[in-house]
């Protein structure tokens, strides 16, 4: 049986020319895990074809779906930035070579090379975002001591890719469970492989802080439908608004979801209350005519090594 890869391989002299075959032949790459030679098919399409408005738009689409959206919410976390920022002002020094882990926008590689610095690598593993990276960090020049290597950390070499160990190791991979996203097995093999035996890390710990909430609420809905206020632009239900529908077919996976969103209704589930504007009916199986919606909220606190 002919693989992916092969197919691929034999596709890619017939589509040489064809912009628009040349995009679907790079969403079959990025299918097959050949992100950055899927990325650079999309940029020779468009400098074949670049007055071609449809197809700039659908390379655009094709690309931005592979750039995770919380990347632009972490830009925003005043909080977390300062004391990412504080912790390296303290740890650099002018003789420091910093390596961080997942380059993002490249703001903590600037960090680190504003607070002096001599040189930082930042390692990528999704080639859109370590091509932009590269050019945020040119535009606000630090393109002299800070070098974006597109490549997961599990495949930097110490000494072809760094130019030997790191002294600082810095890293924003951690999820909202702390240690969601590997964070454990990507720090074990950087400061086993990549970081000199004294090196610092930031952050050097964390801790996970839970609260449990529990919440009962009997359905009486006629038809075992639940009935939410469909969320509008500008209401406080507007982060449910994606997997609100108006169909009454099941839908377990939405159900699933919203029972993981439940206190966002709860003001307006509240008994005798009646349900004001646009609904979202779904169609529940019996078993959550009567159920409890459990909620479990951990926040992190990350104390940064200083």
């Amino acid at each position: 049986m002919t693989t992916l890869t092969e197919t691929i391989a034999a596709l890619e002299p017939l589509v040489a020319g064809k912009p628009h075959a040349m995009l679907g032949l790079a969403r079959m790459m990025q299918e097959d895990g050949q992100s950055a030679k899927a990325l650079d098919l999309c940029h020779s399409a468009l400098r074949l074809a670049p007055e071609d408005g449809k197809l700039a738009a659908k390379i655009t689409d094709f690309i931005t779906r592979t750039v995770p959206g919380w990347h632009f919410y972490m830009l925003r976390d005043e909080m977390r930035i300062a004391a990412y920022d504080a912790a390296l002002r303290r740890a650099v020094t002018s003789e420091s070579r910093v390596l961080e882990i997942g380059t993002g926008t490249g703001i903590l590689a600037m960090m680190a090379a504003r607070a002096g610095a001599r040189s930082v690598v930042t390692c990528e593993m999704t080639p859109a975002i370590a091509t932009q990276a590269a050019a945020i960090i040119a535009q606000n020049g630090y393109a002299d001591r800070v070098r974006v290597v597109a490549k997961h950390s599990h495949k930097l070499d110490a000494e072809t890719d760094l130019d030997g160990r790191a002294d600082i190791l810095v890293s924003e991979i951690i999820g909202n469970s702390l240690i969601n996203e590997s964070v454990l097995p990507a720090h074990e093999h950087a400061v086993r492989h990549l970081l000199k035996p004294q090196g610092r890390v930031i952050p050097a710990r964390g801790a996970v802080r839970v609260a449990l909430a529990h919440y009962a609420l009997d359905v009486q809905v006629p038809d075992q439908c639940v009935v939410f206020p469909l969320a509008t632009e500008g209401s406080r239900y507007a982060a449910i608004r994606p997997i609100c529908s108006n169909s009454t077919s099941p839908r377990p996976s939405i159900v699933r979801r919203l029972r993981r969103h439940w206190s966002l209704f709860r003001p307006a589930m509240k008994r005798g209350e009646p349900l004001r504007g646009p609904r979202c009916y779904i169609r529940l199986p019996r078993p959550f005519t009567r159920f409890q919606a459990r909620k479990s909220a951990s926040s992190v606190r990350m104390i940064a090594n200083g």
